[in-house]
C-alpha cells in the first residue's frame, strides 16, 4: 500500500463485478487507530438519519436552501463507521460510497430526475467530468436550520467541523485500491459518503454498462447502485493543487494526494 497506484478498470463486465475484500493494510489499520473523533455526537446524526429519516431536529424529506428536496437516509444508509481527524490534520471517515453522475455524459444529455450537468467545484467555469475525474461529494446543501440545535448552518456545517472545502485533496481506499480523488461535488447536509462514476470504476465497482471510446458512460449499469460500505475516505483540508484547469484535474489531484498519502503512512508508530 506504500506505492501509490491509480487502477482503472478497461472495460465494462457483463455482470456487476465483485468489490475488493475491505480488509486493511496494517499501515492504515495503524494511523487510524491514532486518529481522533471530529465529533461524536455529528456522526451519530448520520447514524440517526439511516435509522429514522431524521438528521437532529429535521424530518425528512426537506427542501434545502435551493429548492431541491433531500431524501431520507434509511433506503440508502450512510453507514459512517467513524469520523476522525488524523496525525497530520487529514480527516478520515469509512462509509458507504453512492455514485454521482454530474458532469458525466449522461446527465448533460440525457438527466434522470435529480441529475444536474454542473458539479459544485468548477475550474475554469466547467464542470467536472464524473465519468474521467474520480472525485468525492461533501455535505454541502440544506434547511437553513436545525430546531434542535438553534444557530447551526446545516450548508457549511460539515466544512465547519473538518476545514474541508471544496478542492482539496485525498485518497479512497477499499481493500488494496488506493485511488487520488478531489472533492468536486457537494451532496446534501445528511448524507456522507459518494464519489463519481469514475471513482468507482477505479475502485473496482463498475457502475457503467457501456462507455464510448472517448472514456464516457453512455449507459448506467443495470445494477447501478451504491457501495454499502467499507469506503475509507481520507482528505487533507487547505490541499487544493494550485492551476486547476478543465484538462487537468486527475492529474494534479494525483500528483498533490500521492506525498500527503505516503507521508501518513510514514507517521511513526
Amino acid at each position: 500500500m506504500r506505492r501509490f497506484l491509480i487502477l482503472l478498470l478497461l472495460a465494462a463486465c457483463a455482470a456487476p463485478p465483485e468489490p475488493p475484500a475491505t480488509a486493511m493494510a496494517p499501515e492504515l489499520a495503524r494511523v487510524l487507530a491514532q486518529g481522533v473523533p471530529v465529533d461524536e455526537g455529528y456522526r451519530a446524526l448520520f447514524a440517526q438519519c439511516d435509522r429514522e429519516d431524521r438528521f437532529g431536529g429535521v424530518a425528512l424529506p426537506v427542501r434545502g436552501r435551493e429548492g431541491q428536496v433531500h431524501e431520507g437516509c434509511s433506503r440508502d444508509p450512510n453507514r459512517v463507521r467513524y469520523l476522525l481527524r488524523l496525525p497530520g490534520g487529514a480527516i478520515a471517515f469509512e462509509s458507504k460510497l453512492a455514485v454521482d453522475v454530474n458532469g458525466g455524459l449522461l446527465s448533460c444529455t440525457r438527466p434522470r430526475p435529480g441529475d444536474l450537468c454542473a458539479t459544485a467545484l468548477q475550474p475554469g467555469r466547467r464542470p467536472l467530468d464524473a465519468d474521467t475525474v474520480p472525485w468525492v461529494v461533501i455535505p454541502y446543501n440544506g434547511p437553513p436550520g436545525d430546531p434542535a440545535r438553534p444557530g447551526v448552518n446545516l450548508s457549511t456545517e460539515f466544512m465547519q467541523r473538518t476545514g474541508l472545502r471544496l478542492g482539496d485533496v485525498g485518497v479512497v481506499v477499499l481493500g488494496t485500491r488506493v485511488v487520488p480523488v478531489i472533492v468536486g461535488n457537494g451532496g446534501p447536509f445528511n448524507k456522507l459518503g459518494e464519489g463519481s462514476i469514475a471513482l468507482h470504476r477505479a475502485l473496482g465497482h463498475e457502475q457503467c454498462g457501456a462507455w464510448t471510446a472517448e472514456g464516457r458512460c453512455a449507459r448506467l449499469a443495470p445494477w447501478f447502485g451504491s457501495l454499502p460500505g467499507g469506503a475509507v475516505t481520507i482528505l487533507w483540508p487547505g490541499s487544493t493543487p494550485p492551476g486547476l484547469a478543465p484538462g487537468n484535474v486527475a492529474a494534479l489531484t494525483a500528483q498533490r494526494a500521492a506525498p500527503l498519502w505516503n507521508a501518513l503512512l510514514a507517521q511513526p508508530r
